[in-house]
């Protein structure tokens, strides 16, 4: 397979005869959202043991990874693997050729993997301010970034109220993912 549309092409002529698995929160979701919406079948093998999972997918016995990128670094490295799209809005910078689910016609399937800091609820606005300053100077530092982006992931250093508005947009996203899948209180 070398993208999303040959693996629907192919989980569609060979219903519930591939096998995936997944990470433990959003990918799991995202993926099967996918799968429902498009009614394909596939079968669904859960690890406890991430490695035993890596190296099943690895070896070709899990056909489908849906996962952080570090995560499938080491089969895709090893040629065992290939990485079909990524999740989030816009091209990794350390994968330029790989397209966006969104390029790939599962624009469904977007979703921003975010971490940040938080604070307390009456944080004072000035000491708000000055942290994020603090982590954007940090964000900056080329050794920093380039350690951050080898892991797969994007350096976005945003403002307090952009990070806000990301989290509304990705608990809407959820949301969206709950009805497809039918699931109750995920968003609580």
């Amino acid at each position: 397979m070398r993208s999303l549309q040959e693996l629907a092409e192919l989980a569609r002529a060979k219903p519930g005869e591939l096998s995936w698995s997944s990470g433990p929160s959003l990918p799991h979701f995202v993926f099967a959202a996918m799968l429902a919406r498009h009614g394909l079948k596939q079968v669904y093998i859960p690890y406890r043991d991430a490695s035993a999972q890596q190296a099943d997918f690895g070896e070709g016995r899990v056909q489908i990874l849906s996962h952080a990128l570090l995560s499938v670094r080491a089969p895709v490295l090893a040629g065992n693997a290939r990485i079909l799209a990524v999740t989030s809005p816009e091209r990794q910078p350390s994968l330029p050729d790989v397209p966006t689910v969104a390029e790939s016609g599962f624009a469904e399937m977007e979703i921003e993997g975010l971490a940040g800091l938080f604070g307390w609820r009456d944080m004072p606005p000035a000491l708000r301010d000055r942290i994020s300053a603090d982590v954007k100077a940090v964000a900056a530092d080329p050794l920093v970034r380039s350690r951050i982006e080898a892991s797969g992931a994007q350096v976005l250093g945003g403002t307090p109220t952009e990070f806000s508005a990301a989290i509304e947009r990705q608990r809407t996203r959820i949301e969206q993912i709950s009805r497809v899948l039918d699931l109750k209180n995920v968003a609580r």
